[in-house]
């Protein structure tokens, strides 16, 4: 029988804080507590409904087939949305190219710190 050796990398991975979190939250709300879990971003429709506009416009995706992750910069019609409320806002002149949209900050957190920190460092 041959042992499975993982890379470092793997053999240190911890688990995710917030997710400890976010099952003793879940437990104590288990137990009757009111709490609002805003730990992982999964709110309940029960405590924080969804408005009627969106369900409609989510009903008409699901029904298009929109159904696909985002482009991993983000929709390009939102950038350039975006692009074009700050400068009239805020007098800031960027570009849609120049600007990203995640669906979470996880994955952006992840990317900024690939790019400014090279390995070794802390």
């Amino acid at each position: 029988m041959s042992t499975c050796i993982l890379s470092k990398t793997a053999a240190e991975l911890i688990p995710s804080g917030i997710r400890k979190i976010s099952d003793k939250v879940n437990e104590r709300i288990e137990k009757g507590e009111r709490i609002f879990n805003l730990t992982v971003g999964d709110f309940s429709p029960k405590v924080f409904p969804i408005p009627e506009g969106l369900k409609e416009e989510i009903k008409k995706a699901y029904d298009e087939d929109l159904t696909n992750y985002p482009p991993s910069n983000g929709v390009l019609v939102l950038r350039q949305a975006i692009s074009k409320y700050i400068k009239e806002r805020g007098g800031f002149e960027y570009s849609p190219e120049e600007i990203v949209i995640g669906s979470g900050a996880r994955p952006l957190s992840y990317t900024l710190f690939k790019a400014v920190v090279n390995p070794g460092e802390k």
